[in-house]
């Protein structure tokens, strides 16, 4: 696809920067030219108070990206050939510019004109972007990138996301993610627009209003923010926090079942009733249970955290016939932290796909005397910060869904799958990553399974906090070029007294894990 830039100046916010060079590392596309437009958007005084509460943010959070810092790119723009606003012939423009987003008469445009549209579009079209979702303490702050079609017509939301807003103070720590994860959703709204998927995509999306009118403007005078009360709530908030929970701390269990009718797999709607607790050993939680059949018999591997030793380990849970489980074995231990066992069958063997993003690798591990004997037999990628990848096999196909922390995000934002033509093959990207770019349902919660003839993705909704619930997904098409789900379910934290969270589920034939976080006192 040709690409035209549309920017205010060489002097690029750091978040178009990385924007610009993403496009400049994709194979897929080529940036033809760019182009200079005035930034319009005089500045008004801002009062005292919203001065020094900038100062003090910039101070309190220097050490963390800033989406907003200015980036020089002259030199890295040097062989791009600029022209008139006017006289831009691409596919499509990327207009990164603070100005209004429009298409001008002279320009010829295949596709329209794409911008990144800060804020949820429901929310108040004054003060900077990702103020108010912090302002009323919502769950998710929301963006995408729209297009304006060079016909004229009214813009459309090609692809969209959603971050955890994040809970306090701090508006640049809530402008982070948001504007880190506008590269990759950008790649994503290019897939939709290049392929034969793009009109279906569109005419999804709702229709919403022009650009001008619904990104926020960080140039309204900060008198109408109403930081005294910003202020003032935060301050009760963490009141009210440090009273609650004072001398007290999260700690995560898991739970079983042994009812199939009662199984996710088998109901549409989740059954809180017939969990029973597993005990961890004093001083560990255990957390991320799967359970795998082998040999006639199940067991279940979990995440084993020894406060002491400050990382996970790997540890199995034989279940006996008579449905009692087991002591715990440590089976796997690294250097580094271990967590989510995907354990899984393939030909004869048993494999593992830990997560292990202390060592910056995806690693696949075989049972050599199963349960307690596994040795590292193939690294999927290396220099890759992911988290909890899970394989599903369909048509002869390897589908791995892995979450990537990218730059200024977290892992619980961006979603991506890998293809591959083997267990060990190499890996090739979906065109349509990422796949998810909702911190709501991106990251992965356990085992793709079949209910019906309907697959199931499990996901984390970590909006409220890490592991808040499992949103379940039903994914209506998987192939090699197309990926499209839907919401089918939910699990919330409701189904043992005072959880406030709950972020695995897997099941087989006799027996559901699930796990659970509550707040206990640290003298207990």
């Amino acid at each position: 696809m040709r690409l035209s830039l549309v920017l205010d100046s060489a002097a690029v916010p750091a978040w178009v920067a990385e924007v610009i060079r993403r496009l400049r590392r994709n194979p897929l596309v080529s940036i033809e030219n760019f182009s200079i437009v005035d930034a319009n958007a005089a500045i008004p005084p801002q009062p005292l108070l919203y001065r020094l509460y900038l100062e003090w943010d910039e101070r309190r959070n220097r050490s963390k990206f800033n989406p907003l810092s200015r980036v020089d790119l002259s030199s890295e723009l040097a062989g791009v050939p600029q022209v008139s606003p006017d006289e831009v012939q691409a596919d499509a423009a990327i207009w990164l510019s603070s100005s209004p987003a429009r298409v001008l008469a002279g320009q010829r445009l295949t596709q329209g004109v794409l911008r990144f549209v800060p804020s949820d579009p429901r929310r108040r079209t004054c003060g900077p972007p990702y103020y108010w979702e912090l302002f009323h303490h919502e769950p998710v702050s929301g963006s995408a990138w729209e297009l304006m079609p060079a016909n004229g017509e009214q813009p459309s939301v090609v692809a969209e996301a959603y971050s955890a807003t994040e809970i306090g103070w701090s508006l640049r720590q809530n402008q982070a993610v948001p504007y880190a994860k506008a590269p990759a959703l950008l790649e994503r709204s290019l897939y939709q627009l290049s392929g034969a998927t793009a009109t279906s995509a569109l005419d999804d999306g709702p229709q919403q209003e022009t650009s001008s009118s619904r990104s926020g403007n960080p140039a309204t005078p900060a008198k109408s923010l109403r930081l005294g009360s910003f202020i003032g709530k935060n301050l009760r908030r963490s009141i009210q926090r440090r009273a609650a929970y004072r001398g007290k701390e999260p700690f995560w269990f898991v739970a079983y079942r042994s009812d199939p009718k009662l199984f996710v797999n088998r109901s549409e709607v989740f059954h809180r009733d017939g969990f029973q607790v597993i005990q961890a050993p004093e001083g560990s939680f255990f957390a991320d249970p799967f359970v795998i059949s082998h040999a006639g018999k199940s067991y279940i591997f979990l995440e084993d955290f020894p406060y002491r030793e400050a990382k996970g380990v790997i540890s199995v849970l034989e279940v006996g016939s008579d449905g009692q489980i087991g002591k715990p074995r440590r089976v796997l231990e690294r250097p580094y932290h271990l967590s989510y066992p995907f354990v899984f069958e393939h030909g004869d063997s048993v494999y593992m796909i830990p997560e292990t993003l202390g060592s910056r690798r995806i690693e696949l591990y075989k049972a050599t005397a199963f349960p307690s004997g596994w040795d590292l037999v193939h690294i999927f990628k290396e220099d890759i910060d992911a988290v909890d990848t899970t394989l599903w096999i369909q048509d002869g196909t390897y589908y791995f869904f892995t979450n990537i922390a990218e730059p200024g995000t977290t892992p619980n934002d961006l979603l991506y799958l890998y293809l591959a033509d083997s267990l060990t093959g190499e890996w090739r990207s979906h065109p349509a990553n990422p796949i998810c770019a909702d911190v709501r349902s991106s990251r992965s919660a356990g085992s793709l399974f079949l209910r019906g003839k309907s697959l199931i993705r499990p996901a984390q909704d970590c909006s409220v906090r890490y592991g808040y619930a499992c949103q379940l997904n039903e994914i209506e098409t998987l192939s090699p070029t197309e990926y499209r789900e839907r919401p089918a379910g939910r699990i919330e934290p409701d189904w043992h007294p005072g959880l406030i969270g709950t972020h695995t589920v897997n099941s087989n034939e006799t027996i559901e894990v699930i796990d659970g976080q509550i707040y206990k006192s640290r003298y207990e």
